[in-house]
């Protein structure tokens, strides 16, 4: 977990240095910022390292200094898009830090960039050619980002409480979403507590002209049930061993970091299935974690 904080518009030093500090919580390991006068510019990054321990602070830069990136999540397909982007002539700074593929994504891909990406991310990325700021967030919201375009500028963070720092935003409650909240228990996307603040939504991305100081919201993924009238009962084997692949692999992606790893076990199915797949995989477990593992895989195996 990390945190990431701007400002596109004005270049308030104090302000995003408050903003980011908010966020100290989210990442202990590292702080880093970026200011420009002209265009006005601020970015800033809270880290806790996981990945490239080293050499992984940010903003990161591309080789000439045109794009900058900051990143809260984990890109779990980062190896393999570093080694198409290796093939198409990308140079890069480290051997294996998810961030940097960011970056020379966004050169190779621009705004189709997302769509690349299997992980759980909120990222903005400053193109100093286009004079743009693009704001991104995964297919299911995992990852927080939150935003505001008041008086033509862009304020963003990973929380409220950061973002209510901005010198544009401020505390006034959002009444319409305090009723949702009422009438609901929660306040559902875009719509958040502050007024003129809002959710990027997940599976969006939103792009930032500090030219026009105009900005442009797509979404680039949907959810969508789709029913398979085809299957038989006779399938079931197939799917079993269908699912059981999609687990396996989808475990192992969230297993690489340089650090040691762990889990919060319930004694679900959701958390045991997860430990089942991870046991004997870099991971220590007490006896209680492993029995509800082994449990779950026999039944699995059955």
């Amino acid at each position: 977990m990390c945190g990431i904080a701007g400002l596109a518009g004005v270049a308030d030093r104090r302000s995003i240095e408050a903003m980011t500090r908010a966020l100290a919580h989210r990442g202990p390991d590292g702080e880093g910022y970026f200011f420009s006068r002209d265009p006005q510019l601020a970015f800033g990054h809270r880290r806790l390292a996981v990945i490239d321990i080293a050499g992984g602070n940010q903003p990161m830069w591309n080789e000439d200094g045109s794009v900058a990136v900051i990143f809260n999540g984990e890109i779990y397909n980062h190896e393999e898009l570093r080694a198409e982007l290796v093939r198409m002539g990308h140079a890069f700074a480290s051997d294996h830090s998810d961030t940097e593929v960011l970056v020379h994504g966004w050169e190779q891909w621009r705004d189709a960039l997302p769509e690349r990406l299997n992980g759980m991310f909120a990222f903005a990325i400053w193109d100093a050619r286009e004079q743009s700021v693009f704001l991104a967030r995964d297919r299911f919201g995992e990852k927080p980002l939150y935003y505001s375009l008041k008086g033509g500028v862009l304020s963003f963070a990973s929380e409220l409480s950061a973002l209510a720092l901005s010198p544009t935003v401020g505390g006034a409650i959002d009444r319409l979403a305090l009723k949702k909240f009422f009438a609901y228990g929660y306040i559902p996307s875009p719509h958040t507590l502050l007024a003129d603040c809002r959710k990027l939504p997940a599976g969006h991305h939103l792009r930032f002209d500090l030219r026009s100081c105009k900005a442009s919201l797509k979404c680039y993924w949907s959810f969508t049930l789709q029913e398979d009238e085809s299957i038989q009962d006779r399938d079931e084997p197939r799917l079993v061993e269908e699912l059981q692949g999609h687990l396996s692999r989808t475990v192992q992606r969230r297993l690489i970091g340089d650090v040691p790893l762990g889990f919060f076990l319930s004694g679900g199915i959701d958390s045991s299935t997860v430990l089942a797949f991870a046991v004997g995989k870099r991971v220590t477990t007490g006896a209680d974690g492993c029995h509800s593992a082994i449990v779950l895989w026999d039944s699995f195996r059955q």
